[in-house]
């Protein structure tokens, strides 16, 4: 078609020309119009612009622009300015365009169309992936959140919202102190900075916020800047609500310096406040008493009528003791049937009223199961600075004169008399070596077997191995020995003597047919001095490389108080072993004072609750918190737990509430012989 043809009649020569001249030398779609609005008339168009439409230009000329445009607004022309509309193409699609109207006078325009489809999809596009990014981040539990360089508050998801009780429009521009107190901010500005400037390797820091309602909530923040040219132009925030952690902290922390049975202070925090108040009395030339408390009928409680009903004696003796002190005076529990009494500015005679007072006080019968108990006790008096200059030596000396109060009788209070006690000490501790090295020799020592049941299926593939010392015909169990050679060589062959015994009975089973590989693990004690002693950790190792691939496992039990010489050694014998095939377990977890350093450090599978949680669960319920507490952080790091002390069904179902792992205990079974459980596997030296 020749440039023009086509054309209205009532468009002038010189929008022809203007058309000729300039319109079509390009790809720009324009068109020449005559009127406003929708009265606008298509006087001719470019190429470009009809074949955008899939029309010829004659057959648009003298029609209606609106058969052809569709503005976005009310379509009045706006001069120099684009707007925005669509092109109604000949196939009924609509092209997104911008168009530009410049005045050629008499009543005419000249559009200019810009096809803005591959635009409007990107924009499009970047539409739908912003709104799945805040689907995401909406969905997300943590909260989430973006500041930009004047600290403003740019986005926040809907957990940010919900968690500090706030609508969008509450927070959304705001400075983040509506949320973040000054010393707090003042806090994470700090840490923020430290990050920004490379000063600090990013990491996660704790903040406590403010929530609408007031509470105050602590969160542990993730920082990431948004650099832009070099500079720091926003900053993105993922904050999680630790108040859980928080409580579970605390739990833990009061788990690691209480008792948990009678509430006391444990031994390692009642030594704790001998050594600070050890401090004060040297300051101000001040005496200071410290009184051991043992029970002389214990055992005969606990063997008779069980372990609940010792346990509920030990909380009568702690509740009577607290009653008989001073405000000043500070309880603990040592351990077992032991309680320490810290009496500070008090001297020999204040310190023998106290214990007369306490020794009164026993006197008077505890129901027990409906029957009448009288809790007899011994107690050692030891005085600062008069027999001891330091709290391990004041608590031996206590401990010495108790033993003397036992051997006059018991019931009684006793005072240090440097010299004697100490010999006897000496005497019964070298007494028991002798005793154990010939039991040693003489092959009398045994192990007795305990089950352990797993009450995730009831299945009982878990045994520990209990040592005991043959004499006399009573088979002594080893918390009666094991202490006095705890820091002699003898508790490393001991140690050793268990492993070799522990694979001969893995070797007999598997000649019976048994399949020991898939179904039995034994559990078995080994000393914290053993851990760290090079040569009987390679005696260990090379006994449980000897056996074979094809044994069952060994779980080495590790207490909480074990002394453990070298923890790093311990560490690399514990990870050698565990490459063999073994595995270890944190034993009476919950007592010792580094329960949460160990687990952390030391390569543990299980952690088996102490029994004094265990026991108190039917009838307390933070005994119930703390072991649900326990069992839920060792499945957050992988590990297995087992509840010990499990005497009854009552007790059972409140540890698979606590959802523990495995149970062990009377419940399961009292400790028998060996030969009793595998007929056949008699022990042989």
């Amino acid at each position: 078609m020749r440039p023009g043809a086509g054309a209205a009649p009532c468009c002038r020569d010189e929008a022809r020309a203007l058309i000729r001249s300039l319109l079509r030398r390009g790809p720009l779609m324009c068109a020449f119009l005559h009127g406003q609005g929708d009265d606008a008339t298509v006087c001719d168009c470019s190429p470009s612009l009809a074949a955008r439409l899939g029309r010829r230009r004659a057959e648009m000329a003298c029609r209606p622009f609106r058969d052809f445009y569709l503005p976005a607004s009310d379509g009045r022309p706006r001069a120099g300015r684009p707007e925005e509309g669509h092109l109604l193409a000949a196939d009924g699609s609509r092209v997104p365009v911008l168009l530009w109207r410049a005045r050629t006078g008499d009543g005419s325009w000249l559009a200019f169309l810009l096809d803005v489809t591959a635009q409007r999809r990107k924009q499009e596009e970047m539409a739908r992936q912003r709104e799945r990014l805040e689907s995401i981040l909406n969905s997300l539990r943590d909260a989430v959140w973006v500041l930009d360089s004047e600290e403003r508050i740019i986005f926040a998801n809907r957990s940010f919202m919900a968690g500090l009780g706030f609508r969008p429009e509450e927070v959304l521009g705001k400075h983040i102190s509506l949320v973040l107190p000054r010393e707090q901010l003042e806090r994470a500005r700090q840490v923020n900075r430290s990050h920004i400037l490379g000063e600090a390797p990013p990491a996660p820091y704790e903040l406590e916020v403010v929530a609408k309602d007031g509470r105050i909530i602590p969160v542990e923040v993730h920082i990431n800047p948004v650099r832009e040219g070099g500079r720091v132009r926003a900053l993105i925030g993922v904050s999680r609500d630790i108040s859980e952690r928080r409580r579970l902290q605390v739990q833990l922390a009061h788990l690691a310096r209480t008792d948990p049975l009678t509430g006391l202070l444990n031994r390692r925090s009642l030594m704790e406040e001998v050594e600070k108040e050890l401090v004060r009395a040297r300051r101000q030339d001040a005496p200071c008493a410290f009184l051991f408390v043992d029970l002389d009928n214990f055992k005969e409680v606990n063997d008779q009528m069980g372990h609940r009903a010792g346990d509920q004696l030990l909380q009568a003796v702690a509740e009577r003791i607290r009653q008989v002190v001073r405000r000043p005076d500070v309880v603990g529990r040592l351990g077992g049937d032991e309680f320490g009494v810290l009496l500070p500015d008090s001297d020999g005679a204040g310190a023998q009223a106290v214990a007369a007072r306490l020794l009164a006080a026993l006197e008077v019968p505890v129901a027990l199961f409906g029957q009448a108990v009288v809790p007899q006790a011994s107690i050692g008096v030891a005085l600062f600075p008069d027999h001891a200059c330091d709290a391990e030596e004041l608590l031996a000396r206590a401990d010495m004169a108790m033993y003397r109060a036992k051997r006059e009788g018991g019931g009684r209070a006793v005072a240090y008399q440097p010299g004697e006690a100490e010999a006897l000490r000496l005497q019964s501790r070298l007494s028991w070596e002798g005793r154990v090295r010939a039991a040693l020799a003489e092959g009398r020592l045994r192990l007795y077997c305990q089950p352990i049941v797993d009450l995730r299926t009831g299945a009982t593939y878990r045994y520990e191995l209990l040592l005991r010392l043959l004499e006399d015909g009573e088979a002594i169990p080893a918390g009666a020995f094991l202490p006095a050679v705890e820091r002699t060589d003898l508790v490393q062959q001991i140690d050793c003597w268990v492993v070799e015994q522990a694979l001969a009975l893995l070797r007999r089973l598997q000649a019976q047919g048994h399949d020991v590989r898939l179904h039995l693990d034994l559990h078995i004690n080994i000393s914290g001095r053993t851990l760290g002693r090079d040569a009987a950790a390679r005696a260990i190792e090379r006994a449980v490389r000897d056996a074979g691939p094809g044994q069952g496992r060994l779980v080495f039990e590790v207490t909480e108080t074990a002394d453990i010489s070298d923890l790093e050694a311990a560490r690399r014998f514990m990870l050698r072993l565990r490459d063999m095939g073994c595995a270890f377990a944190a034993d009476d977890f919950g007592v010792g004072y580094n329960s949460l350093q160990r687990l952390r450090y030391l390569p543990f599978d299980f952690v088996k609750i102490d029994g004094s949680f265990v026991s108190g669960l039917t009838e307390n319920e933070s005994d119930r918190r703390l072991v649900r507490a326990i069992a839920t952080a060792a499945r957050a790091i992988g590990m297995e737990t087992v509840a010990e002390q499990v005497e009854d069904e009552r007790t059972l179902e409140a540890v698979r509430l606590c959802h523990v792992d495995y149970a062990q205990g009377f419940w399961a079974g009292l400790p028998r012989p060996v030969e009793e459980i595998w007929p056949g596997t008699a022990h042989r030296d």
